[in-house]
């Protein structure tokens, strides 16, 4: 029940949008706080940089320097990672 919370419909813009990025959690770089709001500008900036598999990386190199969870609290050491970024800019 809670999805619906979630979903967004209609039509949008995509004039000023040069890319669509859709990421599961397994993607997200690891926080030292993790209440802390996502930093989704620094994702951009590691896809633009890294891109998915650089992010994945960069992702899993921080995971396995913490293999007992205690910098970046999590319940397990990775979590399953999809990503796709589609590209409008051409």
């Amino acid at each position: 029940p809670e999805l619906k919370n979630f979903i967004q419909s209609g039509l949008f813009t995509l004039d000023d949008v040069s890319s669509i990025i859709v990421l599961s959690d397994g993607l997200f770089p690891p926080q030292e706080d993790f209440e802390a709001p996502l930093d989704l500008a620094r994702i951009v900036h590691l896809i633009e940089e890294k891109g998915l598999r650089g992010l994945l990386q960069f992702v899993r190199e921080c995971e396995n320097n913490d293999p007992k969870c205690k910098k970046y609290v999590r319940l397990k050491k990775h979590d399953d990672a999809t990503g796709i970024v589609i590209d409008l800019s051409s």
